[in-house]
């Protein structure tokens, strides 16, 4: 039953798509406002029915981007079919078959717009959509068909809606092909109550445009057939809130964006004017996938990977990506083993200026912080003097040198400032630099392939280095000395606390943690693996969460039938993220308890991870976060700490809920893998499948 209604909220959630959002069940309720105008709502319905069934039929998983767009299509089709034909038994072949062009179209660009990683949107229905007009101007019988009239039939309401708000509400009630202020009215309702930033974002949109289009003095021929101002909103909320992280830079582009589609709107208008057609949204689908393009090229970073959701969600998702792990900065293992000092770090105050600024230099000491024994006086007293250096990344040597003399104590070599070097090139490539080997201790050589791990040498003194250490920088370009950029350590434990994705300071004594095969193996989750747990503390009895891979993406992630929860693997850390679903859902107290996991052992030790906002915050402090964030101002940072015991096995720690403070339990067994968790009150047992 629960996925049944799953897979009914993924059919309707074709009506909120069109305002570029993803909630499942506002789906439902919005194609229950169409039907206010029922010959309209209930084409759109069937639209969406016959669409959905030829995907079922097709085997195309309703999850699937391509099924998304079909559905997204086919439901406009249907809902233009009611808006020009009354819908009679003699329309219901003509509506199929604009449905099943429309799917035909849909899969068409798909095919060729999937091989350079561009979305449909909206485009198949637009094309679709005027082959039916141009059908409609040549039939003979039109009222055979039962001719709609195309004009603003509104509700009885809408003389209460103030007049200056009247072009903006018909704009966005005519993206379902319904003009109808007090339809736009219910519909801006729906947007606000999903995301209040999108409602923000459209209204902002339609007025910059409108305001543009006005100022430039474009006109428009027939702006009474279809209103031409949704497409301001749809490009604007689109840019601001979707193709990019929303901040102000998103919304500068955005403001830019909707005035260039003012412009847009007037060709497209001018082009297809003479022949009776309208412009639909074109001009939308043409500047988003302009845009789109552009940024890909010109600036890639700042795209965003969250197309589909809110601005909130995709806000939330880039901050927690950067606090937990920073994303968008290169993120390298430590290449040692046992406890060494950061002997200088970022922006140091010896070597580390202006070009190498990011970089930092390794000393290996002793249980006590000692880095040497005796007098200091020799290469041999010094604790890092032979020590092996291990690879940070995978990838292959595209350079080193390992013939260079070690200096004397004290002693510096001018000529050759890095002395006997490696630098590995990775698959995405970053290179990284290796600096300060002991003379003839490099043991790989140009093109060889190294491993994450794999000994390339020992520390040395060689080159400018007055005392063996080493030095690792990171790179764009494979020569010695290029460039550096900044970069960070992947895990790594200081005393007796663990750092994920973060960069050591100036005099900590870091280790590299211990892999725990055990706890690894135990969480190798297999693909279709269910496990069941009994619950205590909730209304339902027992919770089924599967293990489940998906086909589109190749991401794994554990789900219990409502929300997904992702995970991967890196070096010693096992990890959530993505959470994607309904805040009820029980598996969200899987992600709370153990949000990130250590695959280690040896001493008992203490971490924090970062948490998101829609699980820490209510729904109006959230709301003043988001905007924070959107402006780049200060947030306060919910955090979970956590410590994990000495073989590894469970995890305690408390999480911040919105108005308490939950203490958390996480146990692994070996052999069944996750054996029980609890957040508050709220606990899960495993039990025997």
């Amino acid at each position: 039953m629960r996925y049944k209604i799953t897979s009914l909220g993924q059919i309707f959630s074709s009506y909120v798509s069109v305002f570029i959002l993803g909630s499942s069940y506002f789906g439902i309720v919005l194609a229950l406002v169409t039907c206010l105008h029922p010959n309209i709502g209930i084409s759109g319905i069937l639209g969406l029915g016959i669409t959905a069934t030829l995907i079922i039929l097709l085997k195309i998983p309703l999850h699937s981007p391509l099924a998304r767009a079909t559905m997204r299509n086919g439901m406009l089709a249907g809902l233009l079919i009611g808006d020009l034909f009354i819908l009679t038994p003699s329309v219901m072949p003509f509506l199929a078959l604009a449905v099943l062009f429309s799917l035909v179209i849909t899969a068409a660009l798909d095919s060729i717009f999937s091989h350079h990683k561009l979305p449909v949107i909206s485009l198949p229905f637009c094309l679709c959509a005027l082959i039916i007009f141009m059908i409609k101007y040549n039939l003979y019988n039109v009222a055979h068909f039962g001719n709609a009239t195309i004009n603003f039939s509104e509700l009885t309401f809408v003389q209460y809606i103030p007049q200056q708000l009247l072009p903006l509400l018909r704009a966005i009630s005519s993206i379902l092909c319904i003009r109808d202020a007090s339809i736009g009215l219910i519909i801006l309702c729906i947007i606000t109550i999903i995301s209040p930033l999108t409602s923000l974002f459209v209204v902002a949109g339609f007025y910059i445009g409108t305001t543009a289009e006005s100022f430039l003095h474009f006109v428009t021929s027939n702006p009474l057939l279809y209103s031409e101002g949704y497409n301001y909103s749809l490009i604007f909320t689109a840019i601001a809130g979707f193709l990019m992280v929303p901040s102000y830079v998103s919304i500068l582009i955005a403001c830019i964006a909707a005035v260039i589609t003012s412009a847009v709107i007037v060709s497209f208008d001018y082009i297809l004017h003479p022949f009776f057609l309208p412009i639909l949204s074109l001009p939308f689908n043409f500047m988003f996938l302009t845009t789109l393009l552009s940024l890909r090229t010109l600036r890639p970073l700042w795209l965003s990977n969250s197309l589909w959701n809110t601005p909130e969600h995709t806000l939330e998702n880039a901050s927690l990506l950067w606090r937990r792990h920073r994303l968008g900065e290169v993120g390298v293992f430590l290449p040692t083993e046992g406890p060494w000092k950061i002997q200088q770090g970022f922006s140091g105050n010896i070597t580390h200026r202006g070009f190498w600024k990011h970089a930092l230099d390794f000393v290996a000491v002793d249980q006590n912080g000692q880095i040497f024994y005796n007098k200091g006086l020799e290469l041999n007293d010094y604790i890092s003097f032979g020590k092996p250096i291990f690879s940070p990344i995978e990838g292959h040597v595209v350079a080193c040198l390992g013939s260079e003399p070690d200096n004397l104590i004290g002693q510096v070599t001018n000529s050759k400032n890095w002395g006997n070097y490696v630098i590995i090139k990775s698959y995405d490539g970053i290179c990284i630099t290796l600096a300060h080997f002991k003379q003839g201790s490099v043991l790989v050589k140009i093109g060889d392939k190294v491993l994450i791990g794999q000994k390339i040498g020992e520390c040395g003194n060689s080159g400018y280095s007055q005392e063996p250490h080493l030095h690792l920088q990171v790179q764009l370009s494979p020569e010695i000395g290029a460039t550096t950029i900044p970069f960070h350590l992947i895990n790594y434990s200081v005393n007796q606390q663990i750092y994920f994705h973060q960069t050591p300071l100036v005099n900590e004594i870091v280790e590299n943690l211990k892999l725990n095969n055990a706890v690894r193996k135990a969480l190798d989750f297999k693909i279709g693996e269910t496990m069941i747990f009994k619950c205590d503390g909730l209304k339902q009895e027992t919770l089924t969460i599967t293990h489940e891979m998906d086909i589109v993406s190749g991401r794994l992630f554990l789900t219990d039938g409502i929300s997904r929860l992702y995970l991967a693997k890196v070096g010693a850390q096992f990890y959530f993220y993505g959470l994607e679903g309904k805040n009820w859902s029980p598996i969200w107290d899987l992600f709370c308890s153990a949000p990130k996991i250590p695959m280690t052992y040896g001493k008992e030790l203490t971490y924090s991870d970062a948490l998101p906002l829609r699980m820490t915050q209510w729904a109006a402090s959230r709301f003043l976060s988001y905007i924070k964030l959107l402006f780049k101002l200060p947030v306060n940072k919910s955090r979970g700490k956590y410590t994990i015991n000495e073989q590894g096995l469970e995890i305690k720690g408390t999480c911040y809920n919105p108005g308490r403070i939950s203490n958390t339990i996480f146990n692994i067994d070996p052999a069944l893998g996750i054996q029980d968790f609890s957040v508050g009150t709220n606990k899960y047992t495993r039990v025997a499948n």
